[in-house]
């Protein structure tokens, strides 16, 4: 009778488990969705405003006391949507739909936008990325720290 107990338990466990993973995954292809709207029909002007406090460098306090244990899902849930999506997502819309579903949470972010220029082919890439606690959720890339910042948002 233990065992019959103990396997309903973690079978509702594994329910719940994947439940939320199926609910954190549409969210964050809704919010991808909304963040390509937005992209597509605002000017960049517009959506400043929505994206957060413009931070200096003085500012910048990134503050590690907080677990990444929190954000890891929603970390899952962004890199799933991007790959089941059937449009294109670029790290611009990961990290408003990032910055969305943060600040429905009420955890504290730092969006990030930076520039590369590219020596071989002399073009200058732009890149997008959303700090949480010192951790990126999404936009990390291999040579994220060769990108010069040019501004940062706090939300």
């Amino acid at each position: 009778m233990n065992c019959y107990i103990l396997l309903n338990l973690s079978y509702n466990m594994i329910i719940k488990y994947f439940l939320e993973e199926y609910c954190l995954f549409f969210e964050a292809l809704f919010f991808l969705a909304v963040s390509r709207l937005i992209l597509i029909f605002l000017p960049f002007k517009k959506i400043a405003p929505f994206i957060g406090k413009l931070l200096t460098t003085a500012e910048i306090n990134p503050d590690h006391t907080e677990t990444i244990k929190d954000v890891f899902p929603l970390q899952k849930a962004i890199a799933r949507g991007c790959r089941y999506s059937f449009w294109k997502t670029k790290c611009f819309e990961q990290a408003l739909a990032a910055k969305m579903m943060l600040k429905r949470r009420g955890l504290p972010f730092v969006l990030y936008f930076g520039v590369l220029k590219d020596e071989k082919t002399v073009k200058i890439n732009a890149h997008a990325w959303v700090s949480y606690s010192g951790t990126i959720i999404c936009g990390n890339m291999p040579n994220l720290k060769s990108y010069t910042i040019v501004s940062r948002f706090k939300g």
